[in-house]
């Protein structure tokens, strides 16, 4: 049964505290995860900075998916990830890539990421950053590479997605996720 009153054995004061830390917890679990920190800026391939809001909330959906050019499962994903980009950039969805090194989860060498955009034929847009960058975009640790992160067209967290994923398994989340899906 729910009870609105204040619980046994507790002092006022104790009660008030304890529920607005409860308030306080939902709040930052609310906001923390309800939209990507669009005023971060990260260097892409081309060296200039870019905005992360440049592609959240303009209408499409966001796959955020976190690589590394040494990460054997985002080497095996990377034709996925292209393919969908390239079947959806035009109307629902994009692709954004934030490469890390591998293992360390720092910043991936530029280099490394360039030469592996050219032979792979990446066509979405590749950011750099680290596991920091990560934990700013989502508000929790990077757990492991490759990670999705996808992004309602409103640039809200939608949907998490540890390890590699495929074109396939990406339109059916969105598809559950509902407005916009990519199908």
């Amino acid at each position: 049964m729910l009870r609105f009153g204040r619980s046994p054995g507790r002092s006022l004061v104790l009660d008030i505290l304890y529920r607005a830390g409860w308030l306080v917890l939902i709040f930052w679990c609310a906001t923390t995860l309800d939209a990507a920190p669009l005023d971060m800026d990260l260097k892409g391939l081309d060296g200039m900075s870019h905005r992360l809001g440049e592609y959240f909330g303009n209408g499409k959906w966001v796959v955020l998916n976190v690589w590394g050019p040494n990460c054997p499962s985002c080497i095996d994903e990377m034709p996925e990830l292209v393919s969908f980009h390239d079947d959806h950039h035009g109307n629902n969805a994009v692709v954004i890539g934030l490469a890390v090194d591998f293992p360390s989860f720092d910043y991936a060498n530029t280099e490394d990421v360039a030469t592996f955009v050219e032979d792979y034929f990446v066509s979405f847009p590749v950011l750099l950053g680290d596991k920091q960058t990560a934990y700013r975009i989502i508000g929790e640790p990077l757990k492991g590479i490759p990670t999705t992160f996808i992004f309602s067209p409103q640039g809200r967290l939608a949907h998490i997605r540890y390890g590699p994923v495929t074109q396939r398994e990406l339109e059916e989340i969105i598809g559950r996720l509902g407005y916009g899906a990519a199908n």
